[in-house]
């Protein structure tokens, strides 16, 4: 939000009560944060962040507007002031202190007000001015303290005891608002208020903000209920205060309490009729308490109040949409957007929800549209022309590219064209494309993927010679590229004797190995060199685990995008799935040449150092447990098995070397257990079946296991493999007439 800043000369206030009154009825209005921050600009994707009001800001701005009711107090005590008969050096301390107040001169004013309370003159008021001059220059803990004091000298003054509150409520706001409402309500016509211009309506609508504030404070905190709980205490003390009733509203809306939020939201509107914030955050609430139509009515008024509002034009759209009126939320969009083009919110929310449900015919016109009013963003024309692809409007978006190529210069749009060719199908033009970038910009500025790409085309169109014949072009360009090497190797695997020998191709995958993490050990192990080629060895190792730690955050990503809409693949499909299986296939070969190289003691020792820079990499688990089994640790290779299961708990294999483990130490139990959460996480896993029922039989509760499995035949009597090793139980069981007649029905 922002709160308004506004200075006000105390000499143009010549009363107290007027002062607060315009402070209460004028300022804090304006200071509502709904129609900044607060309400239902949320619900179109704006931070929540700074929805409400900065904590201290907002009770600043209380403190100030009620400090400038203090010179009131002094015009209204004549006789004590004026009397300069009286005067003496200790009260010349109070009235300094006080007149530097009045000038905003706070250090000054906290010097003379602690003379004067050391004086001892008029104390009470002394320590009354000194501990709000504190809490005015933000020490609000000596503010507090202040207070404090001067309430142990003068006790039940409640005069001090409101100077406590105002700064108590910078440091727990909920104490300072319950307090602060006790002392309206108990002492709100106490004479030391009043002398000093407090009076109860006064007290009761500082209550009304501190509890505003609190639940403010509550909001960010997350604790929405406690929020909620808060604004409607203040909205209770100070019901025309419109910031009130918004926040209520909109913190009942986050709360879930969507019934809640619709009726304090016709609670604000029987004061504030005509507020359009308050009316939109009906509407939310109406919406999604699922009687969005309620709210037609009103939102449609709204937006025709103001026809370019682009908060009420997506509201009334979205209204049409719940109440299932699809033309009607076209057409008023369209009309909307024939008038402010140049609106992108409207046309984010329109991009945003048509992929959300997977509208892409619709989203290409929304793009399309978009792209006409902002011609200068290539970025659009992109967007457009990937979704036109997902519809298989190929030449549209060919055409998109093209213009995108003639405006650039950037040879990606040729690879995007290509590409496009090759989803539509279109494989002969797809690889003339793919030449012709070749060609267009010379085999050192066409990137790898162009090589590869063609490559896996000519490999698909069963031409393995002019696959051979890219790759071999693209690796003398791209040497470092392990992707082009793969594909070379693949093509001449392919080609067999037609381009070379399956020497030439033995060749290649040695190759290969070297452009992996193996390469330095495979040169260091040609050099009879045990120490030198563990040490390259591990560091291979090291680079293989980052290198699949990073493809496996990437494949993730990529398999959300695609569910999501945001990328479509091309086809033939380059997977970091198949990625990810040749790198776990590179891990298992240096497993082995490990394994050759140290024995169980080292091993243990390397994979440790490994698991504290890869600390969630199962593979090493299994590999350190692998290690720790030779060396005869059982405790420790379980645990770490366990620790591999949690962080993997999908993959059986994990839980079937827990489950031999288990056997081998005699404790059949743990291994039941463990075949049961393999079996769980691969029910197709045939060995957890053969070995559930060999140990059930030996431990003499097989009967218990053919109770359970036939539970689960009669839930999923379309189980095969179920049914299978559940008369292959019965049978061992005893259970002869049951095995049969699972055997007749599955006949």
């Amino acid at each position: 939000m922002t709160v308004h800043d506004r200075t006000t000369e105390s000499d143009n206030l010549p009363h107290a009560k007027e002062s607060v009154m315009a402070f209460s009825q004028r300022d804090l209005d304006q200071q509502n944060f709904d129609q900044q921050n607060f309400g239902h600009r949320n619900f179109y994707q704006r931070s929540v962040t700074g929805a409400f009001p900065v904590l201290k800001v907002a009770i600043s701005a209380t403190l100030l507007a009620l400090f400038i009711m203090l010179p009131c107090y002094f015009w209204t005590q004549p006789a004590a002031a004026q009397n300069a008969s009286t005067r003496t050096g200790e009260r010349i301390h109070l009235e300094r202190g006080t007149e530097y107040l009045r000038q905003g001169n706070l250090q000054m004013a906290i010097s003379s007000l602690e003379k004067a309370v050391d004086a001892g003159h008029d104390a009470d008021q002394a320590w009354f001015l000194l501990a709000r001059a504190y809490g005015m220059s933000g020490s609000y803990e000596q503010g507090l303290r202040t207070a404090e004091e001067g309430l142990a000298r003068y006790p039940d003054h409640a005069a001090l005891e409101y100077a406590r509150l105002e700064s108590l409520a910078f440091l727990d706001p909920m104490q300072a608002a319950e307090m602060m409402e006790r002392l309206y309500r108990e002492r709100g016509d106490d004479l030391e208020l009043r002398a000093r211009g407090l009076e109860p309506h006064h007290i009761r609508a500082h209550a009304g903000h501190l509890y505003a504030i609190a639940g403010t404070s509550f909001h960010s905190g997350g604790m929405l209920q406690e929020s909620a709980a808060a604004l409607e205490t203040a909205r209770s003390l100070i019901p025309d205060t419109l910031y009130v009733h918004n926040n209520l509203v909109y913190t009942l809306i986050m709360d879930g309490a969507y019934d809640r939020a619709a009726e304090a939201a016709d609670e604000a509107l029987q004061r504030f009729p005509h507020d359009r914030n308050i009316r939109l955050l009906k509407n939310q609430a109406l919406s999604l308490s699922g009687r969005g139509e309620d709210g037609l009515d009103m939102i449609r008024e709204l937006y025709r109040e103001d026809p370019d509002d682009p908060e009420a034009a997506i509201a009334y759209g979205q209204a049409l949409l719940r109440a299932g009126r699809m033309q009607d939320a076209a057409d008023h969009y369209d009309d909307y957007l024939e008038r402010n083009p140049q609106q992108r919110r409207v046309y984010d929310v329109l991009i945003r929800m048509n992929r959300q449900q997977f509208q892409y015919r619709h989203l290409a016109q929304v793009l399309e549209r978009k792209a006409e009013a902002f011609p200068d963003e290539w970025r659009i024309r992109r967007e457009l022309a990937e979704v036109l692809g997902l519809i298989e409007e190929f030449e549209r978006a060919h055409e998109e590219y093209e213009l995108l190529y003639e405006l650039s210069g950037d040879a990606v749009y040729r690879l995007l064209q290509a590409r496009l060719l090759l989803t539509a199908e279109d494989f002969e033009r797809a690889a003339e494309r793919y030449e012709a970038m070749i060609a267009d910009y010379g085999p050192r500025w066409t990137g790898a993927e162009a090589y590869e790409e063609l490559t896996l085309l000519w490999l698909h169109l069963g031409e393995p010679e002019k696959a051979v014949q890219v790759a071999r072009s693209g690796r003398e360009h791209h040497g470092l590229s392990a992707a082009v090497r793969e594909r070379e190797l693949e093509a001449l695997w392919a080609a067999g004797d037609r381009v070379g020998s399956r020497e030439a191709a033995e060749e290649m995958e040695q190759q290969s190995l070297m452009l992996t993490g193996l390469a330095p050990y495979v040169l260091s192990e040609t050099q009879d060199d045990p120490e030198k080629s563990t040490e390259w060895l591990i560091s291979a190792l090291e680079r293989e685990l980052d290198y699949t730690k990073r493809t496996t955050q990437r494949f993730g990503e990529t398999a959300q995008m695609q569910l999501s809409g945001q990328m479509t693949l091309h086809y033939p499909v380059i997977s970091d799935k198949d990625e990810l299986q040749r790198r776990e296939r590179y891990l298992e070969m240096m497993a082995a040449r490990l394994e050759a190289l140290a024995g169980p003691d080292d091993r243990i020792r390397h994979y440790r150092s490994l698991l504290d820079r890869f600390d969630g990499s199962v593979w090493v688990m299994q590999q350190t447990a692998q290690a720790l089994l030779e060396a005869g640790d059982t405790d420790r290779a379980t645990s770490m098995l366990t620790r591999a299961a949690r962080s993997a708990p999908r993959d059986p294999e994990i839980h079937r070397h827990i489950a031999q483990i288990y056997e081998r130490g005699e404790d059949i139990t743990g291994a039941l257990q463990a075949w049961e959460r393999a079996l769980a996480a691969d029910s197709e896993m045939e060995e957890a079946y053969r070995q559930l029922i060999r140990l059930h039989r030996r431990n003499g509760t097989l009967d218990g296991l053919c109770d359970r499995w036939m539970a689960r035949h009669r839930a999923d009597p379309q189980n095969e493999l179920l049914a299978e090793f559940l008369v292959d139980a019965l049978h061992r069981a005893g259970r002869y007439e049951e095995a049969r007649q699972i055997t007749q029905r599955r006949q």
